[in-house]
């Protein structure tokens, strides 16, 4: 972890941007996951995986 020298907010916000982002980029492929198979589900582990 990089501990930059902003102000706090304003790179939290940017965070939170991004993690929404790439959440909605996961959900999305999830979602297209569970249509393909849906006897295979996702686990939290399995979305937590993709989010590394």
């Amino acid at each position: 972890m990089k501990i930059l020298k902003k102000p706090a907010k304003s790179a939290r916000e940017k965070k939170k941007k991004k993690k929404k982002k790439l959440f909605l980029k996961f959900s999305s492929q999830i979602e297209q996951i569970k249509i393909k198979n849906p006897r295979q589900s996702a686990s939290p582990a399995q979305t937590v995986g993709l989010k590394k």
